[in-house]
Parts: C-alpha cells; structure tokens; sequence
C-alpha cells in the first residue's frame, strides 16, 4: 500500500522534446533527483554514486536536479540560509568532479510540467539521510518511473517487494543500482510493471 496515495497529475501532457531541449539533456538516459533541496535530502551520495559511474566505464546519464530551497521566514530564515549554503556545496561537488556536463539544475518546476518531467526520467533517484514518508516516491510511483531509495521510513515499507533500497549514505550502492537499471531493460522493465500494478 502506498501511505500517503497514489499522486494526481494535474496534467498529463508529455512535452519531452521542449524539457530535453530546454534543460540541455540532448538524447541521454535520464536520472531525476526532484522536490525541495534541503540538507537531509542526501544529494551529495547522488553526485558520488554518478562520479563512480564514469570509475565503471559506463557512459553517463544526463542528471537533472529538479527543485528549489524552500523559503522561509521570520526565525525558520536560519534553514534557508543553511539549505542554500548546502546547495551551494553541492554544485561545488560536481564541478570538483567534473560533472558540470552532466548535471543539469531546473529549479522550480510547474505542476503542469510534472508528469512529463517524470515519464522523461529513466530512473528517480531518493538518497535522503532523513525521512518520515515521500511524496516524491509516491509521484514517481504513480508515473511509472523506476526508483532507487535509502532504505528508511516509510520508503522502506513502499518499496520493500517492489523497488530498489540502499542504506543510507550508500554512494558506492546506488551507483551499482543505477548502472543496472540503466543497462538492463528487462530489470527496468520488471519494475515499470510493479508500479503499473501498485498504482
């Protein structure tokens, strides 16, 4: 069961061709990190497990970073600034890596757009350090999209017989997982119509 219910797609328009265009993804896989970017949201493992794909050889996804740094106000300004800092870190990351060319950030992203952004990605990508349950696994759930999760809270229920968990912090895990999804059609395939039932 999925806890807090499947998503709805205020629209479900699929305009690959403008979000690839626009977001500079040329004709690559896709690999979707997506919703606000705050601290516990695991980020960093993401960049390391993508660096550790370019160590196997493999030809790398286009990474798309999708999501803002929640604003605050009044005293709650403090985990602004902290997420900001943080975001900042990590754009710092992927270029120590060189990474630039790969990952690509598309702030806000409009509801309407949010169907199609998904159904682009080829695998969503969930790395939190800290988590109750996900809305995001629920949206990609609903959309069909494979996704590879830290093995926490309710993502752990979730997905427990019908997804890909890792540990926490696990960069060298998630990198092994994303390579075999994005090469191995019949395990991405196997796990499309896992959510096609769930959903």
């Amino acid at each position: 069961s999925i806890p807090l219910g499947i998503e709805e797609f205020s629209s479900k328009r699929q305009n690959h061709a403008e979000l690839r265009n626009r977001y500079g993804l040329s004709t690559k896989k896709v690999v979707l990190s997506f919703g606000y970017i705050y601290r516990t949201k695991g980020i960093e493992y993401l960049i390391e497990a993508v660096a550790r794909l370019e160590e196997l050889g493999e030809g790398l996804p286009a990474v798309l970073i999708a999501g803002r740094v929640p604003k605050r106000t009044g005293l709650l300004r403090i985990f602004q600034r902290f997420n900001e800092q943080y975001l900042r870190k990590l754009k710092e990351q992927i270029t120590d890596a060189g990474l630039d060319a790969v990952f690509h950030f598309a702030g806000y992203v409009p509801n309407e757009e949010v169907y199609s952004l998904f159904t682009l990605a080829d695998v969503v990508v969930l790395p939190y350090v800290s988590i109750d349950q996900s809305a995001v696994l629920n949206t990609a759930i609903a959309a069909h999209v494979p996704v590879i999760a830290s093995n926490i809270g309710g993502m752990s229920e979730t997905l427990r017989s019908s997804g890909i968990l890792v540990k926490p912090r696990d960069s060298q895990a998630i990198s092994r997982n994303l390579k075999k999804l994005l090469t191995n059609q019949t395990i991405h395939q196997q796990l499309v119509d896992r959510y096609k039932v769930l959903s």
